[in-house]
């Protein structure tokens, strides 16, 4: 995983963000990580972590 570092833009010192607004909005993200077995690595199946 990468690490996020804390930049602050030129110009931007002392500006408030609105707090009842999301940061993101994310729609239809989907992330399957697929569950595979035996010698030749066959999928057998998914695990669904987002959907």
């Amino acid at each position: 995983m990468t690490e996020a570092q804390n930049q602050v833009v030129p110009g931007t010192e002392g500006v408030e963000l609105p707090r009842d607004e999301p940061v993101l909005r994310i729609e239809g993200l989907v992330k399957h990580f697929p569950i595979k077995r035996g010698v030749l690595r066959r999928r057998q199946g998914v695990v669904r972590a987002v959907d």
